[in-house]
């Protein structure tokens, strides 16, 4: 029979043995935890850390597209106040002196006028006025192309690329099925002008002989379609300084509930695509 002493001991082993697992387990759960919690508290950090960054690259982003617009807005009044003075000033000008000197041979009592050089000279400054009318009308449709209101976008786009055609040289081509398209006044005008852009960026880069516009619609959005021959941007260029045009558009088009996709294949050309809804979301 054993002893009592003997069976004591072997139960505050068993206890003691029986203690240590049950700590170490628990030691163990709650390292596994705090090494879960640490890691979890490092991806959130990970994460806000990213977050700050690209909040910043939209801000660096945005501060650079404010003032690449601002700069846009000053060359713009710049052109528009150097073509007004050296153009429209000279051939105002001209008419002046024209009438004055016309004033002048008509007072004269010294001989008898002239009625043939009388009528060229009429002549010569209705030619003159008909100039400045047409400079007058350009630069009125750099501002504001009548045609948008006058005709509708289809056509203002099909005007705008054969100008872009007459302007560049490079053949340029205008495919759509469409008859009609209601955007309303500012929604046509923003897509108006993302193609302006685009043709501005392949007459600018591109190096294309040839541009295809092309006007669709699909459900309840406009597509919108510029492709070029050119040598094909790549993502490099997007996310260079003078990728700020493309930023430009890209809000252009977010504005109106849109996106524009850019995919460009090296040595074959660029194609911009614009989707806009044509009702406002």
């Amino acid at each position: 029979m054993p002893e009592p002493t003997t069976d004591l001991w072997w139960l505050i082993i068993i206890g003691t043995i029986a203690l240590l697992l049950i700590g170490s387990f628990f030691i163990m759960t709650v390292l596994f935890s705090q090494k879960r919690f640490i890691k979890s508290q490092r991806e959130k950090l990970e994460i806000l850390e990213k977050n700050q960054r690209d909040m910043q690259v939209s801000r660096d982003q945005l501060r650079k597209l404010t003032a690449h617009l601002e700069s846009i807005r000053e060359e713009e009044r710049t052109n528009i106040a150097r073509e007004i003075h050296d153009e429209l000033g000279q051939l105002m000008t001209v008419i002046k002196m024209d009438v004055s000197l016309l004033k002048r041979k008509i007072q004269t009592k010294e001989k008898i006028l002239n009625i043939s050089e009388t009528a060229k000279d009429l002549q010569s400054i209705s030619a003159l006025a008909d100039t400045t009318i047409q400079s007058i009308r350009r630069i009125a449709t750099a501002l504001r192309p009548e045609i948008l209101d006058e005709l509708g976008l289809i056509d203002a786009i099909g005007w705008e690329t054969n100008m872009f055609q007459s302007r560049t040289g490079v053949k340029s081509d205008f495919v759509t099925n469409l008859e009609k398209i209601d955007l309303g006044r500012d929604r046509s005008t923003a897509v108006f002008r993302i193609l302006q852009e685009t043709l501005t960026n392949v007459a600018r880069h591109a190096y294309a002989s040839e541009v295809c516009v092309m006007l669709d619609r699909e459900a309840n959005d406009l597509i919108l379609k510029v492709q070029d021959n050119g040598k094909g941007i790549t993502e490099t260029e997007l996310s260079r300084e003078r990728s700020l045009g493309l930023l430009g558009m890209r809000e252009r088009a977010l504005f109106l509930g849109g996106e524009i996709n850019i995919f460009g294949d090296h040595g074959k050309g660029t194609l911009v695509t614009a989707r806009v809804p044509i009702k406002n979301p």
